[in-house]
């Protein structure tokens, strides 16, 4: 009787310690979920909140060249290289840097007369490199929407501001560059100007034009000259003529020129006409023994012997009695036309000789001239290509006064900075779903354990009948 009672007794043990494990089991899935869920709400409910303020902006490639022509000396330009240029080396890195300095933060900072601690709070700001493309993304976050993007727009202003110092000091740095070397480029120039004005004012050639002109009057004179040259073969052909029709030769009109033109020869000679004149009357009439005749005879003789002494004088040659005589016959027309034209012969021989003369000294100065354009040419071409240097380094500078943006280009700022609508922490999403996933891997691990410590129990149970029964 009493081993029956036993038996009956055991299987109730068994059940009431499988109601109590479950029921264990139960109160630590309620709990455990029950913690959970209300820890996420407490989260979701005392949790400060955080907005987060996003801004875009892209850095562009480089602008097109910027050329500066000088007319005369040559040019100069400017060409921004492309920050994407170098393939290994991504120019937003530097902006990047730049944002994370403390002098940035600061001015940020202070733009909001904030601390620098108060201004990092909850989380640094936040800049990265967008991916396959050339935006910059910016993220500030702030307690209220409204301070998260006050912040932004002062941390974006920070960064545009040291941006402007550095591309200041850059400029600068270049310029102080150039400005050396402009002074040195002009100090050359100026030597080479004085070079050249001392030489011209040495040599007296002061242009290339000088020899061309040289060049031109030599031409001209020779024009002139062969001009005389024909009028002088003129002048001669016709006093060739004359002395052909006096039947007088050249030399002899010219002889009697020179005696015509002579006033005390032509009084012997008139002196002389007339006391033949009166010989031959008196010959006639008196007898040789005559005193008039013979006084005529002597005045007559005086007067031929004045003749031939004074055109011994003129010409310089013994001339007989005879040629002067036909010489005094000459008809003053045909003496008048031998005058002129031997004038005209002489002004035109005397106009040849001068233009020899000056042909002469135009070619001799043309030949130095022609020896000093060397050396001016040379100097010429030392003041032009030190004035192209000088022009080309003043161009470059101008250039980069205007345009001192190649080392930090200038960033383009494509959206505003954004007015946060939804905190973005805590993030009820996340928090629902962490919960959720939560109380999944909770209930599903007390389960287990449960189902795990009941299966443990039918082994145990069933050899327990076998060994009673």
């Amino acid at each position: 009787m009493t081993e029956v009672i036993n038996y009956r007794r055991k299987p109730a043990e068994s059940a009431v310690e499988q109601g109590s494990t479950g029921n264990l089991y139960l109160f630590l899935g309620i709990v455990g979920n029950a913690a959970l869920w209300i820890t996420a709400f407490l989260y979701l409910t005392f949790a400060p909140k955080t907005y987060s303020s996003k801004l875009y902006v892209s850095l562009p490639g480089a602008p097109p060249p910027i050329q500066v022509g000088l007319p005369g000396s040559g040019a100069a330009s400017s060409q921004e290289v492309s920050p994407y240029s170098s393939t290994p080396f991504d120019p937003r890195s530097l902006y990047i840097f730049l944002t994370s300095t403390e002098p940035v933060l600061r001015s940020a900072a202070k733009q909001l007369n904030m601390s620098l601690a108060e201004f990092a709070e909850p989380r640094m700001p936040r800049v990265k490199a967008v991916e396959a493309n050339t935006l910059i993304e910016f993220e500030v976050q702030g307690a209220t929407p409204e301070e998260a993007q006050k912040k932004n727009i002062a941390f974006y202003n920070a960064l545009e501001a040291r941006l402007a110092r550095l591309r200041v000091q850059e400029a600068a740095q270049r310029e102080a560059e150039l400005q050396q070397g402009l002074r040195a480029s002009q100090v050359k120039l100026e030597a080479s100007k004085k070079r050249l004005a001392d030489y011209q004012a040495r040599s007296g050639l002061v242009s290339n034009a000088q020899v061309g002109q040289v060049v031109n009057n030599i031409q001209a004179l020779r024009n002139q000259r062969d001009q005389i040259q024909i009028q002088l073969e003129e002048s001669n052909a016709r006093l060739r003529l004359l002395s052909d029709n006096l039947n007088l030769s050249t030399p002899q009109a010219l002889d009697a020129f020179a005696l015509r033109a002579d006033l005390q020869f032509m009084q012997h000679l008139k002196e002389y006409n007339e006391a033949s004149a009166a010989l031959a009357s008196f010959s006639s009439k008196f007898t040789p023994n005559n005193p008039s005749l013979i006084n005529q005879k002597e005045r007559r003789d005086t007067a031929r012997t004045a003749l031939i002494t004074r055109s011994q004088y003129l010409l310089g040659h013994s001339v007989s009695l005879e040629d002067l005589e036909r010489n005094s016959l000459v008809n003053a027309e045909f003496f008048n036309k031998l005058v002129s034209g031997q004038e005209e012969q002489r002004v035109l021989e005397t106009r040849l000789q001068e233009q020899e003369q000056l042909r002469s000294q135009l070619e001799a100065r043309l030949t130095k001239l022609l020896q000093q354009q060397t050396t001016l040419d040379q100097l010429q071409r030392e003041v032009t290509a030190d004035e192209a240097v000088f022009a080309s380094a003043l161009g470059k500078l101008n250039v980069i006064r205007s345009n001192y943006v190649s080392s930090y280009p200038h960033l383009q700022k494509l959206t505003t900075a954004s007015l946060p609508g939804t905190p973005s922490s805590p993030k009820v999403l996340y928090v629902l779903l962490g919960s959720a996933l939560g109380s999944f891997f909770l209930t599903s691990g007390l389960t287990t354990f449960w189902l795990r410590k009941r299966i443990t129990l039918i082994p145990k149970r069933f050899k327990r009948i076998i060994t009673e029964g």
